[in-house]
């Protein structure tokens, strides 16, 4: 790909302004051949919540601050909600590859990986799904990623203006989506406990994301707070039948493994690096089937109703999804035999799947049963980079099919986001 720049010599930030085109372009498809939104989803349930906002009707919104720019952008504008959406749908889609694109280079990342990162994570539904859908973790997904990194050079040293667009992403994300909230802190919380285990040094950051969790706790209690009637809903639906005694006591369980995890971290990667990648990618396989087996017995039947018993069928649509966990497996593989150049992106993609795999242990008793796919949308934004990597790991011919092959593989998702009738139901 840097080959290509040079020969037709686009500018290193004209290809963030490509990656906006095609995301506008994937959203125009979508809307006006594909007839997306077709079934119902999120952005219908916005509308909806929206209408009923309008009507003066108390309703839980996880969402404020996305809730306030509908409601003024159709106000200013004379606009009906529906229409607000789409149109922010459809800047969101164009901005958000571009966005992604200068976190990835505020990270540290070269210009290859960056731009390689983003325009692969366009392979997976995984990410085009709240890429192209009108709803809070739309904007959320990209502040999650913002305030981690910013978190992580707290880490490393303390200035104002770092800790400034730390608390300024922070801040925004608490009201602009409450599940991106929960989901950042979920994730600030193991990386601070294992760099704690592994002895480095936590106490400024941690002072500071500890401050703005005590001012978010008392955001949520009171009574005139924005999520008022979301907490309510939260334990009366999402949490009911979660027993926070069975939580307290499995929680000496789960620090003791993380402890016996995280030093025997050296031997783990040996293992790793001395398994073929034949063998690595049978694990693999077999610990996504697991998971997505779980996930699909827990999940409701409407999701597997979707492609209509066809396993054939199934299988086209993942296509995308299963070529971009095959070269994340590669990217693994490379960081255990060898110095990656994403550490913090694989840190940071493997607290998630931490967090994934909590999320899915404790799905039968949370309201609601498809919190790890929600949290697979996190976690290919730390992914993409490590998954890039680990393409570059293949076989050059391999390789260079799955590159030229982009296209059909983004087409493939696109149409498992939009559903058409002709390949899937609702």
């Amino acid at each position: 790909m840097a080959i290509a720049s040079r020969r037709l010599k686009i500018h290193p930030w004209g290809f963030p302004l490509i990656l906006g085109v095609v995301g506008l372009c994937l959203s125009l498809v979508a809307r006006g051949c594909l007839g997306y939104p077709r079934c119902p989803g999120d952005e219908g349930n916005w509308a909806l919540i929206l209408q009923r906002l309008d009507q003066g009707i108390a309703w839980p919104v996880s969402g404020p601050g996305f809730v306030w720019v509908v409601q003024q952008l159709s106000l200013a504008m004379g606009w009906g909600h529906d229409f607000s959406l789409a149109l922010l749908g459809m800047l969101a889609a164009a901005a958000i590859p571009m966005l992604l694109y200068g976190l990835y280079r505020y990270s540290g990342l070269q210009f290859r990986a960056a731009a390689g990162g983003v325009a692969w994570l366009m392979v997976s539904s995984y990410f085009l799904g709240p890429l192209l859908e009108a709803r809070p973790q739309q904007w959320g997904m990209i502040l999650v990623l913002m305030s981690l990194l910013t978190f992580q050079r707290l880490e490393v040293r303390l200035n104002p203006l770092t800790s400034g667009l730390f608390l300024m992403a922070y801040g925004l994300l608490f009201f602009v989506h409450i599940l991106s909230f929960m989901v950042l802190n979920g994730l600030l919380a193991i990386q601070l406990f294992l760099v704690w285990v592994h002895g480095g040094r936590i106490w400024p950051a941690a002072v500071i994301w500890l401050a703005v969790v005590g001012l978010a706790a008392i955001g949520l209690a009171v009574e005139a707070g924005p999520y008022r009637i979301m907490m309510q809903d939260m334990r009366h639906f999402h949490f009911r039948d979660l027993s926070w005694w069975g939580l307290v006591a499995v929680m000496p369980l789960a620090i003791a493994a993380v402890f016996v995890v995280r030093r025997s971290k050296p031997l783990v990667m040996f293992h790793i690096a001395n398994l073929s990648m034949g063998r690595l990618l049978l694990l693999g396989g077999g610990a996504l089937l697991l998971a997505g087996g779980l996930q699909a017995l827990l999940a409701p039947p409407q999701y597997l109703a979707a492609y209509q018993g066809d396993l054939w069928r199934f299988l086209l649509v993942q296509g995308g999804n299963l070529i971009f966990a095959l070269c994340f497996v590669c990217g693994l593989w490379k960081a255990a035999t060898e110095r990656i150049s994403e550490p913090v992106f694989l840190s940071a993609a493997l607290g998630m799947m931490v967090l994934g795999a909590l999320v899915l242990f404790l799905s039968p008793w949370l309201g609601d049963k498809n919190g790890m796919i929600r949290i697979i949308n996190y976690w290919m934004l730390f992914a993409a980079p490590v998954a890039w990597e680990g393409l570059g790991t293949m076989p050059a011919r391999v390789r260079q099919g799955l590159v030229l092959s982009w296209p059909f593989w983004v087409a493939i998702s696109l149409f498992h986001v939009t559903k058409p009738a002709w390949l899937l139901g609702c």
